[in-house]
């Protein structure tokens, strides 16, 4: 399980093997053993990843890391459209936005930005 979530926040970050093994100061092979879940990495490899934006605890647990400044910067986004648009949505409809775009962006593994906010708060009604 471990193995399969390490290779699933690689292909995340859009990381190759040998870039991702040398973030976390380990060899390609040492990764690959990772991905297949022969060996894990040691606490001192899971910080290096961390360090790099690797949600560890996803890693080690299966549940995914709430990122308070990416969701700082969609709640930015959303209100600097709402404004320009002239519309006016209730926190728990703002909730709900950023629910579903932090959502979207973690089944698409596609970064949430202007250009691609405004269809999705249009289609929910905002």
């Amino acid at each position: 399980m471990i193995g399969e979530r390490i290779k699933s926040e690689r292909e995340k970050l859009g990381f190759n093997q040998v870039d991702f093994a040398e973030l976390a100061g380990a060899k390609r092979r040492t990764l690959i053993d990772w991905e297949k879940g022969s060996t894990a990495p040691n606490a001192f490899q899971l910080e290096m990843l961390s360090r790099q934006g690797v949600d560890i605890g996803y890693v080690v647990t299966g549940n995914r890391s709430v990122n308070t400044k990416r969701v700082a910067d969609i709640v930015e986004l959303i209100e600097s459209l709402l404004i320009e648009h002239g519309r006016n949505v209730s926190p728990k409809g703002k909730a709900r936005i950023i629910a579903g775009l932090l959502e979207l962006e973690q089944e698409s593994q596609q970064k949430v930005t202007a250009s691609n906010v405004l269809p999705f708060v249009t289609a929910a009604g905002f």
